[in-house]
């Protein structure tokens, strides 16, 4: 959108309630300069990102992101020419996109500030994460759970209930209730909940991951940047992933896995993926 344009939280969330079933999400991306100006002021923002999806509002979302950052390259010979540049987000504040589609395909966004919080306290009986509460809403077993781990709340963008899995062949089944799922994380202030297991299909990946959002109007996402984050996070703290390139590999049985790569550079931790243009278009508000 160019910058004299101006749309409500109203008109944002009416036009993600449109494309419901569509698209996952909508990111809404507002240039702030001119784009004849992206080259003299590559460490100032040029475009502020405002995220929804068909139920409210979305803090960040990182595969929205890392779409748009494609596109934008894609159409913007200056941006093109440019190594990193920085953009504005609604919630999340001023992030770095490092461009290597050229040499590898994708691009890489830094992670917004990734904070460790405390659990619920309806996942918590005697001191300890009540497990068999845990697995009703998930509709798996106890079982499933890797004890070696704890179940952890943390914010990479989104509040990320991390829940670690023991074997690969559960964690691509696990098939929550929509309903039951949507209303326990509503209750509990929690965006999205992010399974793992450290073992793969492909024995590159770092981990499987499943993520569920039901908050935002559908029950799994199939690349999350933000639950990425928090789990990079995560796996860093439990000496399980030490900061190289890799990636996890997102989704459940019976697809072509989502790749969402991670790194570690100079502290600063990014995620990155690549996009295909589908449709391209002009929307009409009016």
């Amino acid at each position: 959108m160019s910058s004299d344009v101006f749309l409500s939280s109203s008109d944002m969330l009416k036009i993600a309630r449109e494309h419901k079933g569509y698209a996952s999400g909508v990111v809404f991306c507002q240039y702030i300069m001119g784009i004849t100006d992206i080259e003299l002021h590559a460490q100032e923002p040029f475009v502020k990102l405002t995220y929804y999806s068909p139920e409210c509002e979305i803090d960040f979302c990182g595969n929205s992101t890392v779409a748009c950052m494609h596109a934008l390259v894609a159409s913007i010979p200056q941006l093109a020419n440019l190594d990193s540049f920085v953009f504005s987000t609604n919630k999340r504040g001023v992030l770095i996109c490092e461009n290597k589609i050229e040499k590898d395909g994708i691009l890489y966004i830094s992670s917004p500030p990734v904070t460790e919080m405390l659990l619920p306290s309806v996942l918590i009986l005697d001191e300890k994460v009540d497990t068999l509460n845990l697995a009703s809403y998930l509709n798996c077993y106890v079982s499933d759970f890797d004890s070696r781990y704890p179940v952890s709340l943390v914010n990479g963008g989104l509040r990320t209930l991390i829940v670690p899995i023991v074997e690969y062949d559960r964690l691509i089944d696990i098939q929550p209730d929509f309903t039951e799922l949507k209303g326990f994380c509503i209750r509990n202030g929690i965006d999205i909940i992010m399974l793992f297991s450290p073992r793969a299909a492909n024995r590159e990946a770092i981990a499987h991951t499943r993520v569920f959002s039901p908050k935002y109007g559908y029950l799994e996402d199939l690349g999350t940047g933000s639950g990425s984050c928090a789990l990079a996070h995560y796996l860093l703290k439990h000496h399980l992933w030490f900061g190289q390139p890799g990636y996890f590999e997102q989704g459940p049985r019976g697809i072509n896995y989502n790749q969402v790569f991670v790194n570690l550079k100079d502290d600063l931790l990014v995620f990155g993926g690549s996009a295909k243009l589908r449709v391209d278009g002009r929307y009409f508000l009016q």
